[in-house]
């Protein structure tokens, strides 16, 4: 990434928010988190991770990759103006 930077990452004020994502997670997130945690695929990642005020589904810190599925709850107009 050079120096390129990503803004402030897992800030506090979001935590009540990423908290209530983990527990109103999608079919889908749930059966992706079952293959991602433990680092059952040799990475760590983390879920409902926020960077820069948005929260994204899944964050692996090592190479700040972050993932966002699509669908569900997603397609709602008033979650995509806060993920």
């Amino acid at each position: 990434m050079n120096g390129m930077k990503l803004g402030v990452l897992n800030v506090k004020d979001l935590k009540n928010r990423r908290r209530q994502l983990r527990k109103d997670a999608t079919e889908t997130e749930i059966l992706l988190w079952k293959e991602l945690r433990n680092n059952q695929i040799g990475h760590r990642f983390v879920r409902q991770y926020s960077v820069s005020g948005y929260v994204i589904d899944f964050y692996c810190p090592k190479y700040r990759l972050g993932v966002e599925l699509e669908g569900g709850i997603h397609r709602k107009s008033t979650f995509r103006l806060t993920e």
